[in-house]
């Protein structure tokens, strides 16, 4: 059997359904999973599927007229968005998926808890660095995810963070401090193994530090937000405001 899928839309997009893809195609051997994505997407999430043989990506530009396949988009139809938990990303994964493997041809989704949505594919333990005390994922928000400020002041704070003696690297360049850069999102995820906080705008370059490989290591994460919430790992903190996390770290003793 060959199930095809597609999503038109961002890169978080695509990861979030390749988790999916990922359990399905473990669970079904014999059977095909296809799916298609904008081509500059591709060489991000071709690591994520890359041990599978019976996962295959293509361009869907290329996706053929008679070809039945199924959009992943969470909010295809306007699903997300009437949807009454639209806010709780694991309250409403878990139904989704189940709702999309049933779409596919009565299949069933495998997550039953908020800790199933972690990514645990092989390729995030592929990177390895030196221990760091904090990952910032300053990489700017493409979904409207967080519009609440601008990154001159997740930057700011990284940059505070080094001034008080910690080891910091960013996902996007700031003058003075490391980043992983030209790295690729499994790299972030795998450099978040050895980060003992994150701080992350809700970005597509953050999915991957989702993993099941580091929830019970990282000793703080701090999301940057303003409305959905993450209950997926523990020792998470919800902010809408740079201050507020401000705040957490002072009050922690980490600024």
């Amino acid at each position: 059997m060959i199930y095809h899928t597609h999503c038109a839309l961002r890169l978080g997009d695509n990861l979030a359904h390749l988790h999916l893809l990922r359990a399905l195609a473990q669970h079904r051997r014999g059977s095909t999973f296809v799916h298609w994505a904008h081509p500059h997407y591709l060489p991000q999430l071709i690591e994520v599927v890359s041990d599978l043989e019976n996962i295959h990506l293509h361009d869907i530009r290329y996706l053929p007229k008679n070809v039945v396949s199924h959009d992943a988009w969470k909010n295809a139809g306007g699903y997300w968005e009437n949807h009454p938990q639209r806010n709780e990303y694991a309250a409403f994964y878990l139904e989704f998926y189940e709702r999309l493997a049933d779409q596919l041809g009565g299949l069933h989704s495998p997550f039953s808890k908020p800790s199933d949505l972690l990514f645990d594919y092989p390729a995030l333990l592929d990177y390895r660095i030196e221990p760091v005390d904090f990952l910032i994922v300053n990489s700017a928000p493409m979904s409207g995810q967080w519009l609440s400020e601008g990154l001159s002041q997740v930057d700011q704070l990284a940059l505070d963070l080094q001034s008080g003696g910690h080891r910091v690297i960013s996902t996007r360049p700031i003058r003075g401090l490391p980043c992983t850069q030209p790295g690729t999102v499994t790299a972030i995820g795998g450099v978040s193994i050895y980060a003992k906080h994150i701080i992350s705008i809700s970005t597509g370059p953050s999915w991957p530090t989702f993993n099941a490989f580091n929830a019970q290591k990282c000793e703080l994460r701090i999301i940057l937000i303003d409305n959905e919430r993450f209950e997926i790992a523990p020792n998470t903190e919800h902010c809408q405001h740079v201050v507020q996390a401000r705040a957490i770290l002072t009050e922690r003793g980490l600024l």
